[in-house]
């Protein structure tokens, strides 16, 4: 089985604070893996090497070995494919922590798509960046193919599921609860759950729609 994985570094201001997200689908598109964690400060192309080395070290300790990675920092995967030069020091060095982990895996490729088609990724990477605090949707399957993965790898954390609902400095409202971290885009009128991006609709989007004129009772929480 083939697995995609999705990565984007975030970094606020350039060079500043950087954020990861990853989210990891298997052969039908459903996705088994996200999450999303602070990573001290850097520039936009140390977040994306960062984001690759996160998404690499997820899949092998949930025992993958055949995966495709995708982002869309064209500098980043086009350095990892050996078709641009790496001019800077310290991204020749993460470079090589990635090739080691690559060598790790059956099969890893990189491809890059445009910023519209890598949007759970581009959210998981903010939402590190509001929150300041690192979420993994689920502890990873330990294998032997994992045992050789770098000490460093990072740990699911233990998620208290206390539904939790915070409206964030651009206006979205974060969701924690039972299905998991979301967004909702109340001028959009979007959601990055699951259920949305299935059916277009969802119950935390409902809930925000019947309940709009009367904000101080919204229970987005299911």
């Amino acid at each position: 089985m083939k697995y995609k994985g999705h990565f984007d570094g975030a970094c606020n201001p350039n060079p500043g604070a950087i954020g990861l997200g990853i989210s990891i689908n298997d052969d039908a598109g459903q996705e088994i893996d996200y999450g999303y964690m602070p990573k001290g400060t850097g520039t936009n192309n140390e977040a994306e090497y960062l984001a690759v080395l996160l998404l690499l070290q997820r899949a092998l300790h949930m025992g993958i070995t055949s995966i495709e990675c995708v982002g869309d920092s064209k500098l980043v995967v086009n350095q990892l494919n050996g078709t641009y030069r790496i001019n800077q020091d310290s991204l020749l060095k993460l470079h090589g922590k990635v090739m080691h982990l690559v060598n790790q895996f059956d099969s890893c490729e990189f491809l890059w798509v445009r910023r519209q088609h890598n949007t759970r990724a581009d959210e998981l990477s903010k939402m590190a960046l509001e929150t300041n605090e690192s979420f993994f949707s689920q502890a990873p399957t330990i294998t032997k193919k994992a045992a050789q993965a770098p000490s460093e790898a990072p740990k699911a954390e233990h998620v208290n599921r206390i539904p939790v609902v915070k409206t964030l400095t651009d206006g979205r409202i974060f969701i924690s609860d039972s299905r998991g971290i979301s967004i909702l885009e109340p001028r959009s009128r979007t959601c990055t759950c699951s259920c949305f991006h299935k059916h277009k609709s969802c119950f935390h989007l409902n809930t925000f729609l019947r309940l709009k004129h009367k904000p101080q009772k919204v229970a987005l929480i299911g």
